[in-house]
């Protein structure tokens, strides 16, 4: 075979589709590690707790368990979803469908539609390589730091307004944020539900983190365009971050009936690609979900408060040092805007980030293309989960009499401030104390 022009395998579309940078970066940080170079990994969205007991029990218990279950999933943890979520009965469990993780779906469902893909810049890094595979018409919603990153009803209709009323599109929309953490209002999203209804747009709403957010009470379900946007909104969510189960690979979409006709053909195609979850894993899930549902989760309490208290300390050192951040309301990201760094020798994303990996030793991705945003910006997605969460978990003591407030609150009133996270993330606190101080040396360095 000629191999002499590899491109001319390819269908065009997949030319350009290169590999996650921030998963390329993640294997090249373990071999460093594993050549004993030291280096802190802000890069890779990966929780840094441990699976919730009652999963690993589930798991050993269901271990048995060897039969093909139903595209869909079995029923018993399509019901559990269901109640988790509590949008019934716009959702239930006979359209709910689950996969071995979120992008699975996503990308069966941007190959089965035939409509032009809407994308939030900036956006998670799947997201635009999944539109640009299936061939679909992108068009980007621009934000900007001025407005927390977030999508208004003015940049909305401009972006639907590209194409005709008649026409169907797919908004893709990532509610907690990634990469910058933040949440809608239940106002801001009637704003925006009401445009999408009037440009008969669907709404992919990717919620995977939704049960960190910080601004919720204990056991209360945190806003979704599910809630106002019932009949055009398809939920997807899944393990990964709120159980820490990213390797174990479940996630889920679920359709209101409106939307029905989608499902089948995600269905179908889901039938030819990976057939069924495994069977162990759909089980142990259903125990975790329970433990939520029941309000009996601890685990997800400490987490949050853990992930809370690190944002608000590294927020406000960044923003000492005159690098621009808004604080996270969800998850463990932050998208802080280096521009106080620009200069001959740091002129772009990539620019910034290598210097950061090469100097400091700290890996972080650059917001830029890869998260849909201009090549010469200074911002970088900086995923704060270098610690060892079993530790820091058990250096929360929950304290009951505060269950009436909010996650943020909570940290507030206990004043888990710098000194907590020094304590029970010292791995992450050195590596940020590596990071300001490099800060630090290249302001002084070109006299600012």
């Amino acid at each position: 075979m000629d191999s002499t022009n590899h491109d001319k395998l390819f269908e065009p579309e997949y030319v350009t589709v290169e590999a996650a940078r921030n998963l390329a970066m993640n294997e090249q940080i373990r071999e460093m590690k594993a050549n004993g170079q030291d280096v802190y990994n802000g890069c890779l969205g990966q929780s840094p707790f441990p699976i919730p007991q009652a999963g690993l029990d589930a798991l050993a218990k269901y271990a048995g368990q060897n039969l093909y279950e139903a595209v869909l999933g079995i029923k018993p943890l399509r019901e559990k979803i269901v109640q988790l979520h509590g949008h019934q009965p716009h959702f239930s469990e006979d359209r709910c469908i689950v996969s071995p993780g979120c992008k699975e779906l996503a990308w069966l469902l941007f190959h089965v539609l035939k409509t032009p893909v809407y994308l939030v810049s900036p956006t998670w890094v799947a997201y635009e390589p999944c539109a640009t595979a299936s061939r679909k018409q992108i068009t980007w919603i621009q934000t900007s730091f001025d407005c927390k990153w977030k999508v208004t009803k003015e940049n909305l209709e401009a972006a639907f307004s590209k194409k005709s009323k008649d026409q169907a599109g797919l908004w893709v929309f990532v509610n907690p944020d990634n990469p910058t953490g933040q949440c809608y209002s239940k106002s801001e999203l009637q704003e925006l539900a009401g445009v999408c209804r009037e440009h008969n747009v669907m709404v992919l709403s990717d919620e995977i983190y939704g049960l960190l957010s910080f601004d919720i009470l204990p056991g209360e379900v945190y806003n979704s365009m599910a809630d106002v946007y019932p009949e055009g909104t398809i939920v997807s969510s899944g393990l990964s971050k709120w159980a820490s189960a990213g390797g174990w690979r479940l996630g889920y979409q679920l359709y209101p009936k409106e939307l029905e006709h989608v499902l089948v053909r995600v269905k179908a195609a889901a039938s030819w690609s990976y057939s069924c979850v495994a069977a162990p894993i759909q089980y142990a899930a259903i125990a975790m979900m329970d433990t939520v549902v029941s309000n009996d989760c601890a685990y997800v309490r400490k987490a949050s408060i853990v992930l809370c208290a690190i944002s608000n300390f590294l927020t406000k050192r960044f923003n000492e040092y005159g690098v621009k951040c808004h604080n996270a309301e969800s998850a463990f990201y932050l998208l802080p805007d280096f521009d106080i760094l620009r200069s001959e020798k740091i002129k772009c994303g990539q620019d910034l980030t290598d210097a950061m990996m090469k100097e400091a030793q700290i890996a972080m991705v650059e917001a830029g293309p890869c998260f849909g945003r201009p090549e010469t910006e200074l911002t970088v997605r900086l995923a704060y989960i270098d610690f060892d969460g079993a530790y820091a978990l058990s250096q929360v003591n929950l304290d009951e009499s505060k269950s009436s407030l909010t996650t943020r609150q909570y940290v507030e009133e206990c004043n888990l401030d710098e000194k907590f996270v020094e304590k029970a993330c010292p791995r992450l606190y050195g590596g940020m104390t590596r990071l300001f101080r490099w800060i630090e040396q290249e302001k002084s360095r070109i006299g600012r």
